[in-house]
């Protein structure tokens, strides 16, 4: 094994058997946290809270120190990013913790125990990060426990005495070991000692607590006093099936399970373990039953309920009548009627330590008349349904079971397919669904076959679950699992599990639902109600559902086909309302209806933030409906939704699958040759393109809206290609011809196209360096957008305006400014602009002589640019924060950051960024380079970017300066301050004339010497 961790003592890792130094601080406390959670990801809020208490000061705070764990841990690749933050993935036994739970759960206690060093992560300075350690000690004390009453069952009574007085003075309030302490001095022919441990524990729980001992202690005493610990019933029922061979996972559940019916405190009594069929139900609760059947000594019970059998569920009376003669009790004892036989089942079981598992349960009123009336009894039922009621009227606690993690789907084949391939296993696994009962069968099934790969064939079909079946045990495939379920419901019901199957993405929310079957809302939460309580649905959370693979395949079979058409078309027509109804609230600038479709309607939403919610949550699945319109009908729902999708595309850089779905809808309009359809799917694709960073692209799919847009019936087609042409051309250092295109836009766009195309035309105005012009135009631009409540488009306003005031000198204007875009910005869920403002609030910083808060603020918009893998800002961020750095005296990294920003802006033609960039690396001290400052000076007078050519002509002067050549110095400073006195440049004027002075008192020094 290449890497081990350790938590069950200080925090140790060990890499080829030579120990890693762990750095103090953060990086140790996100190790140990995400340790603490291998195989589970760890949400940045929370690693966030760990860390620091609550949300980290930027973005890439959490980033930094996760790169640093990374770089300790060196090439092990351990700690991954996922979606929902962070996860360690450890290999089998890699990790103490794991290993101590395993011999644990092998009843091998000595062994586990030896793995604990001491208290567990002292070294790890986090006190929420302690909350967490609390049900680990708890778990440790459980296995003590087990271990102890192992040795006391094999009669080693008197070794235990010292050690159990050591843990009732370090445990005073723990019962248990004061109830073993008893019996082990009782075993010993001690017995007053042990009536004297009794009185002992009595007085310390009243004197700390005010309570007298449990009932179990309290009987144990008197069992002493009468000399009868010994005496166990005379029938001691041990009905528990053969524990489970391959048994993966489901430690969680284990735990609760202990902490719920076993474990301190007091215990419930009675826990419902549901989920779909085949989930592993049974199986955890006889391998749970296994583990605790000492704990009962009084016994165990078990029945398989029938719950969901083509005969019927069992008759209660039936069990009752089964469980009674298991106790003893002749059949010719047994009374007819149920109340008396439930009256004699708990006068059987009152005050025994009892376990009784209730398997495959139909109802709640199936298990009623079978509960024990003696809180010294555990009950453990397992159900497709939910059985609520035993949780409204008996206190019963429910455990849902979800499909096996991968990484517990991986070693359960292990052990059942250990010739196999590591990923014909991983394949293997997903093809289940990482179902169990579908994994067991499908290893069953492999190893039958002299070449995985065959069975493998035969389950990628579109037929996976007649191959999900054994030949010489039918009855236990599922489909016929699956079968039972369904045929529980009424009509209505199943018609809506069938219907399912028809949404192309992964889940659904009530509104999908209610379109899909034709339904109000309340009667789709009725009806998913009924189906999560049968278990043939998932809850994923926040009003979220989904299917099972397996169950999706199912109920797509029992699909007739037109049924399944008119249902997609509800639920199509349905996505289209309110993808443009959140498009109308949250980005009115941009259009979104077209004009042969529906038309937007904002009131949809009753706010902003629940729209943009939606749109995130219904993201994948909006994808899919636009892929599988556009293969298989209604063709133009494909280029609405994609069409309508384009503001969220653009203001969250959601670039996973933008591009494929631009082209099925290109490709489905071009099936139905309408050239509405083309040109919105060629704009989709421009805007990809665009966020991609590859303007010429861009510019081949705006001119082909162009040659597709029907200007008589979609005028604004032209308008919004323009635009976007304008955009595509500024980023590339076209100034001029961005302006023109703009200009174009406006006159042939509606009033609120045209406050864009103001915004627009005040940014180039700016990098042309007219501040008057600028701010005419992006005045209007703000009123305008104001008007429209568009929050983005107020933001990238606020933030031009900022950078102008900025360059004026009004810091304390510019940052208001940017603050104002900033909270836009971020209440829209807009990375991009977020960024961008970030990084100017950066150059304010530097301005200001703040190098610390400036290269913190780059940072932050580094790693987000990073995170939407926007290159062109991450050009700015770059530029941003090596010139903080460099102003901060840390020049090896400024030099490495403004070449990295050199290399991508040229990459991407992005030439504003790369006249900075090499402005940058001209500058660096050591290295000043005459070269890439002439350049930047040609691009910058190329593209006719006046406070650019400014700012180069300043980077030159210095260079010169620092090079020796005064006169030269000299006439490019004076060139530079001329553009800047003239455009009112006044930041970049300063730093020009502080630079003359320089140049002033070089030339009077070479004049004296």
């Amino acid at each position: 094994m290449s890497i081990r961790f350790e938590v069950l003592g200080p925090l140790r890792v060990w890499h080829g058997g030579v120990l890693v130094p762990v750095p103090l601080g953060k990086v140790r406390v996100l190790l140990a946290t995400l340790l603490l959670r291998a195989g589970r990801p760890v949400s940045a809020a929370e690693l966030e809270e760990r860390l620091w208490g609550g949300p980290a000061r930027s973005r890439s705070a959490l980033h930094m120190v996760v790169t640093r764990l990374r770089r300790v841990l060196g090439a092990a690749r351990v700690v991954h990013t996922v979606p929902e933050g962070y996860l360690a993935e450890l290999e089998e036994g890699a990790l103490d913790l794991h290993r101590f739970r395993a011999l644990a759960a092998e009843e091998r206690f000595a062994e586990a125990l030896a793995l604990w060093r001491g208290a567990p992560l002292p070294d790890v300075r986090s006190d929420q990060l302690h909350e967490e350690l609390v049900p680990l000690l708890e778990e440790r004390l459980f296995v003590l426990e087990r271990r102890v009453e192992a040795d006391l069952a094999a009669g080693r009574c008197a070794e235990l005495v010292a050690e159990l007085r050591g843990l009732t003075g370090q445990h005073p309030l723990r019962e248990r070991f004061w109830g073993q302490l008893m019996r082990a001095l009782y075993h010993c022919g001690r017995q007053a000692e042990a009536l004297s441990a009794y009185r002992s524990m009595s007085r310390t729980l009243a004197d700390e607590l005010g309570v007298d001992p449990s009932a179990e202690l309290r009987e144990l005493h008197q069992r002493i006093l009468r000399e009868e610990v010994a005496v166990r019933p005379a029938v001691v029922p041990q009905q528990l099936p053969l524990d489970v061979a391959a048994f993966s996972g489901r430690q969680d559940h284990l735990n609760a399970l202990d902490a719920l019916l076993t474990g301190g405190g007091t215990p419930v009594g009675i826990v419902v373990l549901t989920g779909v069929a085949g989930i592993g139900k049974t199986a955890l609760a006889v391998r749970w039953a296994h583990r605790v059947r000492h704990r009962f000594d009084d016994g165990q019970l078990f029945v398989d309920l029938r719950g969901y059998d083509s005969a019927g569920p069992l008759d209660p009376d039936r069990v009752l009548a089964q469980f009674l003669r298991a106790l003893g009790v002749p059949a010719e004892r047994l009374p007819a009627e149920r109340e008396e036989l439930t009256a004699l089942y708990r006068s059987h079981v009152a005050d025994r330590r009892l376990l009784v598992v209730l398997d495959n349960a139909a109802s709640a009123a199936q298990v009623r008349p079978l509960l024990p009336g003696s809180a010294t009894c555990a009950v453990v039922i397992t159900s497709r349904g939910e059985l609520r009621s035993l949780a409204a009227f008996h206190g019963a606690r429910s455990l849902r079971l979800e499909v096996l993690p991968a990484g517990d789907s991986a070693a359960l084949l292990r052990v059942l397919l250990p010739g196999v391939g590591r990923e014909e296993r991983a394949e293997l696994a997903e093809l289940c669904g990482y179902l169990p009962l579908a994994l067991r069968i499908a290893a069953a099934n492999m190893a039958g076959y002299s070449r995985p790969d065959a069975y493998l064939d035969a389950l990628r079909g579109s037929h996976r679950l007649a191959h999900l079946v054994l030949e010489d045990d039918p009855g236990s495939a599922v489909r016929p699992a699956f079968e039972l379920s369904r045929r529980a419901l009424n009509d209505a019901t199943q018609r809506v599990f069938r219907l399912l199957a028809v949404v192309p993405g992964p889940d659904f929310d009530r509104d999908a639902v209610a379109d899909l079957v034709g339904c109000s809302r309340e009667e789709a939460d009725r009806v998913l109600d009924r189906l999560v309580s049968a278990s043939l649905v998932e809850h994923g959370g926040q009003g979220r559902h989904h299917l099972h693979d397996l169950l999706r395949e199912y109920a797509k079979d029992l699909l007739d086909a037109q049924e399944a058409e008119e249902a997609r078309t509800r639920l199509f027509e349905g996505y289209l309302v309110r993808v443009l109804a959140a498009a109308a609230i949250l980005y009115p600038h941009m259009p979104s209806a077209l004009p042969d479709g529906f038309p937007a309607d904002p009131g949809v939403f009753g706010s902003r933030d629940a729209a943009l919610a939606w749109l995130d949550a219904e993201h994948p699945n909006l994808l899919s409906a636009i892929a599988d319109a556009a293969a298989r009908g209604p063709r133009a729902v494909a280029w609405r939704l994609a069409f309508g999708l384009r503001g969220h595309f653009w203001a969250r850089r959601r670039l996973d699958g933008w591009l494929e779905v631009g082209r099925a809808a290109l490709a489905a309009a071009r099936a139905e040759s309408n050239p509405i359809g083309c040109a919105a799917a060629e704009l989709v694709l421009a805007v990809a393109e665009y966020c991609a960073s590859r303007t010429g692209e861009a510019i081949g799919h705006y001119r082909a809206a162009l040659d597709h847009a029907d200007l008589d019936r979609w005028p604004q087609a032209r308008a919004i290609a323009l635009g976007g042409l304008g955009l595509a051309h500024r980023e590339r250092g076209q100034l001029t011809e961005a302006a023109e295109c703009f200009r174009s836009a406006f006159a042939v766009n509606t009033e609120s196209g045209r406050a864009i195309n103001l915004s627009n035309l005040g940014a180039v105005a700016f990098e042309l360096g007219d501040l008057v012009e600028a701010r005419v135009a992006l005045d209007r631009a703000l009123e305008a957008l104001t008007a429209l409540e568009s929050p983005i488009g107020q933001a990238v306003v606020l933030n031009t305006i900022g950078g102008i005031l900025r360059l004026q000198g009004d810091f304390i204007s510019a940052r208001d400014h940017q603050d104002r875009a900033l909270v836009l910005f971020r209440s829209a869920g807009h990375t991009r602009g977020e960024a961008a403002t970030l990084e100017n609030l950066a150059v304010i910083a530097s301005d200001c002589g703040d190098h610390g808060e400036a290269v913190e603020l780059a940072s932050a918009a580094l790693a987000l640019a990073e995170e939407g893998e926007d290159l062109w800002n991450q050009v700015d961020a770059l530029n941003a924060l090596a010139g903080a750095q460099r102003l901060a005296g840390r020049c090896d990294a400024a030099a490495d950051g403004f070449r990295r920003a050199l290399r991508l802006a040229a990459g991407t033609g992005y030439v504003l960024g790369e006249i900075r960039a090499l402005c940058g690396v001209a500058l660096v001290p050591g290295e000043e380079d005459v070269s890439a400052a002439r350049r930047a000076v040609d691009l910058a007078s190329g593209m006719g970017a006046r406070i650019a050519l400014g700012q180069a002509g300043t980077a030159l002067a210095r260079v010169h300066l620092v090079g020796g050549d005064v006169a030269a110095a000299r006439r490019a400073a004076e060139a530079a301050l001329l553009i800047q006195r003239e455009g009112g440049y006044r930041v970049d004027e300063e730093k020009t004339l502080s630079l003359l002075a320089e140049v002033r008192a070089a030339g009077a020094a070479q004049v004296l010497w």
